[in-house]
């Protein structure tokens, strides 16, 4: 394989990245998404488990730990999309420096 053909596998990998952060972003902007994971998931399913940690019926063991747990996966999840985003934006830069590379490479077999 050459220099050339593994920058355009490269490029075409950090377009996946790239396409997969643009499908986060259209879930951002569907109302039942919204309405569901980011309002109804991410913040009032918090707030009722962070309600609960408090809740003097929920103090046994087994409760706190299954409450932190639901709070636990909503943590995951925020880190999993902000992880698609800082992917995304490394992968911007990729495609940059892969794109310069092999105008260089094009420039030396002329």
């Amino acid at each position: 394989m050459s220099d050339i053909e593994t920058i355009e596998i490269s490029i075409e990998q950090a377009k996946a990245v790239i396409e997969t952060a643009n499908a986060l972003d259209r879930l951002h902007e569907n109302k039942d998404f919204q309405a569901i994971f980011l309002e109804g998931y991410m913040k009032s399913h918090v707030l009722r488990n962070v309600g609960l940690k408090a809740s003097f019926g929920a103090q046994d063991e087994k409760t706190q730990k299954y409450i932190d747990a639901q709070i636990m996966g909503v943590g995951s999840l925020q880190q999993y999309i902000a992880g698609v985003y800082q992917k995304a934006n490394a992968a911007v830069t990729s495609i940059v420096a892969d794109e310069e590379e092999m105008e260089t490479l094009l420039e030396e077999e002329v």
